[in-house]
């Protein structure tokens, strides 16, 4: 196989032929950016060499070809879409050269300059996939289709202070005021019935929840949030003091404070949930809590009351209703204090995740924000030479193609090394540390140290807490190290990261296992393959022989062969 000269270009901007051209282009799992490039060209024209300043936004596009003559392989040729990010001029030499990039350079480049931090991803916790689309979005970019995804969210314990939210045995803790006030079947919220209540078209209705204090205490501040559905829509006007259809809270501490939440829409079968947050003073004497229906003739149903304090933090949802009853989930886990429906219930964060997490800070790149999100949870994201994203499963995401390499035939050279010292490792400690929004500095530790264990890796991260989880999988990743084989090949423009790799070398077992990186010598027309997770398999393997006609590499059985992804901080 032969690649000339002539058959590597470069552009500049896609207008500018930056002549002859000589260097390699590196596609590696654990870089980022996860494409680079060296390039020398000759000198060029006095404004070519103003225009190729890597200050300014600028991309190279490299061209390769390849013919592989006298064999059956067709001619082959890829392009790599690169920005510029560095240049030396050798005046000496008359030469000029270049250092480019993927993508990922431009959101290491992209810091945020706010004065304030940017929450905008807490809008977002129910899918990483959105939070990157949304950085992405920043650059002009946005994730390739896949299934990859996880939930993020910013977790806080919680005490509902309502010790009968959802009214399923009784109307213990309300009160009715000028109206009929009873237990019917819900059709709506999470219990099996609602507080019905029943204007008189004359009276002001309304409904009292609990008495006292309910636990509140000075100086905090509270959110009373309730789901109400119209069952027949409100006739006549509101009460005597305007309020209808809503919550209310009257704070009395020397002088009586009011609140209302937002009205119910006046539609038949309409539900919504509203809430009011209000502050509990010092020497508070009273606070009065009701459920509003005016001075009308209808009926309103209200279920899942909730009476939590609220902290302020960025991303909890304060007006989630729970109780004793709700289902455990991978995040929260639920119980009631005391007696089921007549006591407080409490939500307890399952993960230990601190809230600064989503929180973008003034300072930072978004690459630096994005990347301890999803190393936590175990994925992938990097930009290929075509300026693609993916957010991928960095436990078993293979990609597209299968590179044989067999000496003698395409590769010239194979040098196999087995190190304990070098990149592996059997338990792992990461030490987070950050300096939380309020000035405290902060720090939480994740390990993760099987049976058996021998050799510990540290990681010292200056970042906020994602949560468990790093640390395990950075054991599993280093599974697939510590066994290298570095290849030499003619160089194949079809080769890139995550590849499966077989490699037959003389009087050895055939190897198999996955490219980590590949190194193209663009003026040789040569490459180097870096491997990862290599599997010896005997002869008369059906790894050996081939894969059947309708399988793929993705279902051989997972003890077969482990596949790892490089997740180095």
């Amino acid at each position: 196989m032969t690649i000339t000269r002539d058959g590597i270009t470069a552009t500049l901007d896609g207008t500018t032929d930056l002549g002859r051209v000589e260097g390699q282009a590196t596609l590696d799992e654990s870089w980022a950016p996860h494409v680079q490039a060296e390039l020398t060209i000759a000198l060029p024209d006095e404004a070519t060499l103003e225009d190729l300043d890597p200050r300014s936004a600028h991309r190279v596009t490299i061209a390769a070809s390849a013919t592989y003559p006298g064999s059956f392989i067709p001619d082959r040729s890829r392009s790599f879409d690169l920005g510029l990010r560095d240049r030396v001029i050798d005046h000496e030499r008359a030469e000029v050269r270049l250092s480019l990039a993927s993508d990922e350079a431009l959101l290491m480049d992209d810091v945020l300059t706010d004065d304030e931090p940017d929450y905008s991803a807490t809008l977002n916790q129910a899918s990483l996939r959105t939070i990157v689309d949304g950085m992405l979005d920043r650059i002009g970019a946005s994730l390739e289709p896949g299934s990859a995804d996880a939930t993020f969210y910013v977790l806080e314990d919680a005490t509902n202070l309502n010790p009968n939210p959802s009214i399923e045995t009784n109307t213990t803790g309300y009160t009715a005021g000028g109206c009929a006030m009873t237990r019917a079947a819900a059709t709506f919220g999470t219990g099996a019935w609602a507080l019905q209540l029943v204007g008189n078209g004359t009276a002001d209705s309304f409904a009292t929840i609990g008495s006292g204090l309910m636990g509140m205490q000075a100086g905090r501040r509270y959110t009373l949030a309730a789901t109400g559905r119209v069952v027949t829509a409100l006739s006549g006007v509101a009460d005597t003091n305007g309020r209808e259809r809503g919550l209310y809270v009257a704070v009395t501490a020397g002088s009586t404070t009011t609140y209302q939440s937002a009205k119910l829409a006046n539609v038949n079968g309409t539900t919504d949930r509203v809430s009011i947050t209000f502050d509990v003073p010092a020497g508070v004497t009273g606070i009065i809590l009701r459920a509003y229906l005016g001075r009308t003739a209808g009926t309103i149903q209200w279920d899942d009351v909730t009476l939590v304090e609220n902290r302020g933090t960025v991303g909890i949802d304060y007006e989630e209703s729970f109780s004793g009853d709700t289902a455990d989930t991978t995040d929260y886990g639920y119980t009631w204090t005391g007696t089921p429906n007549a006591s407080t219930s409490a939500r307890i964060a399952l993960v230990d995740r601190s809230p600064d997490l989503l929180a973008w800070q003034p300072g930072t790149s978004a690459w630096s924000f994005l990347q301890p999100l999803f190393q936590s949870v175990g994925l992938r994201l990097f930009c290929d030479e075509q300026r693609k994203w993916w957010l991928v499963d960095g436990s078993t995401f293979v990609a597209d193609g299968v590179l044989q390499l067999t000496m003698p035939g395409n590769l010239h050279t194979a040098t196999d090394t087995t190190s304990r010292d070098v990149e592996w490792h059997d338990a792992a400690v990461v030490r987070y540390r950050w300096r939380a929004p309020d000035g405290t500095q902060q720090e939480r530790i994740d390990s993760y140290a099987p049976p058996g264990y021998t050799k510990v890796r540290l990681f010292e991260l200056e970042r906020a807490y994602p949560g468990p989880g790093f640390a395990a999988y950075a054991v599993k990743r280093a599974e697939g190290r510590g066994r290298t084989v570095d290849l030499d090949a003619l160089a194949d423009l079809t080769v890139k990261p995550s590849q499966v790799l077989r490699v037959n070398l003389p009087d050895t077992p055939a190897l198999l296992g996955v490219v980590r990186a590949v190194v193209y010598d663009l003026t040789a027309g040569a490459m180097r393959v870096a491997s990862r997770g290599l599997t010896d398999v005997p002869d008369g393997s059906w790894l050996v022989l081939g894969f059947a006609s309708d399988e793929t590499f993705a279902d051989l059985a997972a003890d077969t062969l482990t596949i790892l992804e490089d997740i180095t901080p």
